[in-house]
C-alpha cells in the first residue's frame, strides 16, 4: 500500500512563516539517507517539473531543461 502524501506545495513566503515560529537560533536539519538527520547544503534555484512517473521512490518532481514549457523554479535543500 502506497503512502497517503497530506503536504500540499510551499512557498518561500509561506516557509518564512513556518520557521517564524522557532527560536532563530534552532538548528535547521534534514532527514539522513535512511535514518537520522544531517546539516542540509546551501539552498539553490533549480528548475524542475511534475515527475510523470512512479514517485514513491524517486520523488514528486525532476529536474528539467530551462525551456521545458512544463518547468518551473523551485528551491532546492539538499542534504
Amino acid at each position: 500500500m502506497s503512502e497517503v502524501r497530506t503536504f500540499s506545495p510551499m512557498t518561500i513566503g509561506e516557509l518564512i512563516e513556518e520557521l517564524l515560529k522557532f527560536p532563530s537560533d534552532c538548528r535547521v536539519m534534514v532527514k539522513g539517507y535512511e535514518s537520522g538527520y544531517d546539516d542540509p547544503e546551501p539552498p539553490r534555484l533549480a528548475r524542475v517539473r511534475i515527475d510523470p512517473y512512479d514517485s514513491s521512490v524517486y520523488g514528486d518532481y525532476e529536474d528539467t531543461a530551462p525551456e521545458d514549457q512544463d518547468g518551473f523554479p523551485a528551491v532546492i535543500i539538499d542534504r
